[in-house]
């Protein structure tokens, strides 16, 4: 109404306040007027609105510029295609070129993409992506935020318009898979969380050209983590389409865990603090994440390569370098032969000589607590120790019938785990014995006798 429409001029007047608590009073108000909207704002109130938001982006009270992202759904939804493309264009050019605000401006145009309708999708992607692939094309340099933010909107665009891009994506897959070669770790993981929606949406001979990337980089890369990563996300997104891949994959990665099951077999605490033991370590829990998430998606297909999962899983559940735990409890009768023991020494004094008792049992302790309680900001193993846990609860979910010959072996290692020194760990441990023994009754109960 006209009456309305005045209203929001007051209001985008306002929002020009030199004082941030009336600008951000006026934002605020501006949101709750646009949701009294059914229908499209007028066309001269439209880029009014448009413009004064998108100005209030850069605005130096961060209260406000956050209040103006939040607009910005409401903005989209009652202006027209055309304006709808500009507010595209104009952030995707500032967070593809170098600017201060370009953490807000990123969030603002997350806030657009949520709002934008899937009719609208092809229009605003045929602008957007090639801003992106602009800005993810540039020269590395230490600043990060380029890229970060450039792959976090793409990963946006790609989950909820991925079939709109289809004229980008043999160049989408191109970027992504050159930036998995990025010096930056933070950028290799993010590149990779971003081609899962891509292999979601992509033709079989593109899909075809990824894996056989991914699967010679996992083969020859010095350092294999983020292409083996790639599974594991391809894997959620794609499914059974990776499933013509897995005799290729799985002895790569099964090749992987064996040698850490090599490794792991006799590490000393100073080998597992070691820089290059880390990124074992890693490469470990990303090996285990894959078969994970294969598991859930190629149920059928994995098959033949249980045992192997199996026995490796079991294997790393228990690996913990940095941490000696207590020994097995004592019979009754070594219990009996140590007392003899402690009231035997102590020199000529039938009660012993308290004082050196004494002195050699603090020494004990002192020990004992020092190797016991040996942990580091820097010790991950438990991640590994998790991600093992994670493998065998998917095999208990999906594929139960393949655990039965596997149950008594399992069970005895999962009961060695109850003395897990990480809480996560531990319940993970916890709740995998309780649907493992779950599973066992009903897989029995349902085979014939």
């Amino acid at each position: 109404t006209m009456a309305s429409s005045q209203e929001i001029k007051k209001l985008l007047e306002k929002a020009k306040n030199y004082d941030a608590d009336e600008r951000f009073m006026a934002v605020h108000d501006l949101i709750e007027k646009l949701k009294q909207f059914t229908n499209p704002l007028e066309a001269d109130l439209q880029t009014l609105v448009r413009d004064q938001v998108l100005s209030l982006l850069d605005d130096g009270s961060s209260d406000v510029s956050t209040c103006a992202v939040k607009c910005l759904s409401h903005v989209v939804r009652l202006v027209s295609q055309d304006q709808i493309v500009n507010i595209v264009e104009r952030l995707g050019n500032i967070v593809s070129g170098n600017t201060e605000n370009r953490d807000i401006v990123t969030d603002g145009l997350k806030s657009v993409l949520s709002a934008t309708s899937s009719q609208n999708g092809k229009t605003v992607c045929s602008k957007l992506v090639p801003l992106l692939l602009t800005g993810l094309g540039k020269k590395p340099t230490k600043e990060i935020g380029l890229e970060m933010a450039c792959l976090d909107i793409l990963k946006e665009v790609l989950e909820k318009f991925g079939p709109d891009t289809e004229a980008e994506h043999s160049t989408i897959a191109d970027a992504l898979l050159k930036l998995l070669e990025h010096p930056d770790d933070a950028v290799r993981k993010r590149s990779s969380a971003t081609l899962g929606p891509l292999a979601g949406v992509i033709d079989d001979k593109l899909f075809n050209h990824v894996m056989e990337v991914v699967i010679k980089n996992i083969q020859d890369a010095h350092k294999p983590d983020t292409y083996i990563q790639c599974i594991g996300v391809i894997s959620r997104s794609a499914g059974v389409r990776l499933s013509s891949y897995l005799e290729r994959i799985m002895p790569l990665l099964q090749k992987f865990l064996a040698s850490g099951r090599k490794a792991t077999e006799d590490v000393s605490e100073e080998e597992a603090m070691m820089d290059d033991r880390e990124q074992e370590v890693e490469l470990w829990e990303t090996c285990l994440r894959a078969f994970e998430a294969i598991i859930y998606r190629c149920p059928t297909k994995i098959t033949p390569h249980v045992d192997d999962i199996i026995d490796l899983s079991l294997h790393l559940l228990k690996f913990d370098p940095l941490y000696t735990y207590d020994e097995e409890p004592k019979t009754k009768k070594q219990e009996e032969m140590a007392d003899e023991d402690d009231w035997g020494s102590g020199g000529g004094d039938d009660w012993g000589d308290d004082g050196g008792a004494a002195a050699e049992a603090d020494a004990g302790w002192d020990a004992q607590d020092e190797a016991v309680g040996s942990t580091s900001d820097s010790d991950i193993s438990w991640q590994v120790r998790r991600a093992s846990a994670s493998v065998l609860h998917a095999f208990v979910r999906l594929r139960a019938d393949l655990l039965k010959n596997h149950y008594d072996h399992i069970i005895d290692v999962l009961i060695t785990r109850f003395k897990e020194r990480d809480s996560n760990v531990k319940e993970d441990v916890l709740f995998l014995t309780r649907d493992l023994l779950r599973a066992s009754v009903i897989t029995e109960n349902s085979s014939p006798t």
